[in-house]
């Protein structure tokens, strides 16, 4: 909105600035806002368009620029050998692939000597003391002392 004064009897009138092809007249007098030599508030500046369209054809210009470049080098790039780098990351590769099956059998070798030292004769034997302990800590117990109750199980006893 804007508000002009009226040139023949001074009224303040308010005009929209979207009325483009409308001439504004004023609300009292009915007189014409606007002289034929000025120029209407809502059309813009003839040296203002000039300069907007300066400005739009330069980035055109710059974009395009730019889609071209990316034309021209974008090939040149597709085209560059990479097989070097390829080969030396399959080297690498390799290297690393034969380091870990080395660590992996001697790691086989580690388990398998331990496994073969397990006797399992010792073993239950000391599975069976182990149950025996238990047993006796259970029978042992005296229910004046428990924070809850607890039910007596009779544990199978294993004999060597």
């Amino acid at each position: 909105m804007q508000i002009i004064k009226c040139p023949k009897c001074g009224v303040k009138n308010r005009i929209k600035s979207d009325a483009n092809n409308k001439i504004p007249i004023c609300g009292r007098c009915g007189a014409r806002l606007f002289q034929k030599e000025q120029n209407h508030p809502s059309k813009p500046n003839s040296q203002t368009n000039k300069t907007k369209r300066n400005i739009q054809s330069v980035i055109l210009i710059f974009l395009i620029a730019a889609v071209l470049f990316g034309i021209v080098v974008t090939p040149r790039l597709m085209r560059k050998d990479f097989s070097k780098l390829v080969a030396a990351e399959a080297k690498k590769t390799e290297i690393l692939k034969e380091k870990y099956k080395k660590e992996l059998a001697v790691k086989k070798v580690s388990l398998e000597k331990e496994l073969s030292e397990i006797d399992p004769k010792t073993l239950r034997a000391k599975a069976t003391q182990h149950y025996k302990m238990i047993l006796e800590a259970r029978k042992s117990f005296d229910k004046r002392f428990a924070l809850s109750p607890r039910a007596y199980y009779r544990t199978p006893i294993l004999t060597a």
